[in-house]
């Protein structure tokens, strides 16, 4: 499905003001496949998107957060509440609040009326049970997480919660539903982690908000992740994918990008070159992967934090495709480095930690 297969064609779409509605602070979106449309929360409003530039407010809703489909519902962060919204009339149908949080931030359920949101600022993570909608009930499931829980999954086969951290280490946790164990289970080379989705083929895709790139792990968090190739991104947040259609929705901000995956050859899509370290932090071993789309001349050095240039692993020409080099050899002393890449056409860096 990927490009060591067949490239991915993303037929994309930028959303922009349309009769009088447009978007000012699209941070989440969730798919409805009653109706065939999108939702989007955005500041004090909901959007409803039908994917093709065509925007109308849902009733007076309000979304500043994360947004979950359940049981036929649309489940919303308001402030400090969770609201439901009936997908038909639009209009509210529960609302559970929780005064004592901090900022509540990502949803999802379990399939079975169970929803889960993060608290961002709490560190927390609330059970909100819909299953009687007309008596929903608030409660805490789990506190005291290891970072700030920002974007959240369940993961139906290991009936556990997966969350990304919004912070330069960015660590992805899981935290078992039964036992409440916590346990870290990847760091990718990335930071800022938003949102996080599945596929329909257990592949889990997470949006860097401050690295502007969306990666995919697969369902055993224990490969590197691999970068999409997207249009440019511009502070991704917390996307959607729809399991109906087999999209993603991206919001950033003042627009939501549209990504429908399909599986054919390289015309239509806008190529770059992608450059990925791991593990970050580096303890012992590490390598560098990176990809060229083309045949070129490169360089790929390490900087210190003043720019100098304390390594050169490669300067010249490469072939098209995937590539790695070992960093083990390096002679790399604790602190922190940059790797660079730079072709004919583009220059990529990335941040790196040596802690031995």
């Amino acid at each position: 499905m990927f490009r060591s297969l067949l490239l991915v064609v993303f037929n994309f779409i930028f959303l922009f003001s349309l009769s009088g509605q447009s978007y000012v602070a699209a941070e989440s979106a969730e798919y409805d496949p009653i109706n065939d449309r999108w939702y989007v929360s955005n500041g004090n409003s909901i959007i409803i998107d039908d994917g093709s530039n065509n925007l109308s407010f849902f009733g007076d809703g309000k979304s500043n957060a994360g947004m979950e489909m359940c049981n036929g519902y649309i489940f919303c962060v308001d402030g400090t509440a969770i609201v439901g919204y009936d997908v038909n009339t639009e209009l509210e149908v529960c609302r559970v609040d929780f005064p004592d949080s901090g900022y509540l931030n990502g949803l999802t359920n379990n399939g079975d009326g169970i929803l889960y949101a993060t608290d961002f600022l709490k560190r927390t993570i609330y059970e909100i049970n819909v299953k009687d909608i007309e008596s929903p009930i608030g409660s805490l499931l789990v506190e005291g997480l290891p970072s700030t829980p920002n974007g959240i999954v369940y993961d139906k086969i290991n009936d556990r919660l997966i969350y990304v951290s919004f912070s330069n280490d960015a660590i992805i946790y899981s935290v078992d539903i039964e036992t409440k164990h916590i346990g870290a289970i990847a760091n990718p080379p990335y930071g800022s982690l938003d949102g996080i989705d599945e596929d329909n083929e257990g592949n889990y895709y997470i949006s860097s908000y401050s690295d502007n790139v969306i990666f995919r792990y697969d369902r055993f968090f224990n490969q590197i992740p691999e970068v999409l190739a997207t249009p440019i991104l511009n502070n991704p947040a917390d996307l959607g994918y729809s399991l109906e259609t087999d999209t993603y929705a991206i919001p950033m901000g003042d627009r939501v990008l549209f990504i429908s995956r399909t599986l054919s050859t390289e015309e239509g899509i806008d190529t770059k070159n992608t450059l990925d370290i791991y593990p970050n932090p580096i303890k012992s071993h590490a390598s560098i992967h990176f990809n060229i789309q083309e045949k070129t001349n490169i360089a790929l050095e390490i900087q210190n934090q003043i720019g100098q240039t304390v390594k050169t692993l490669y300067k010249g020409i490469l072939l098209a495709g995937n590539h790695k080099m070992n960093l083990s050899n390096a002679n790399l002393s604790n602190g922190i480095y940059y790797v660079s890449l730079k072709s004919e056409k583009q220059s990529l860096t990335k941040r790196f930690i040596v802690s031995k």
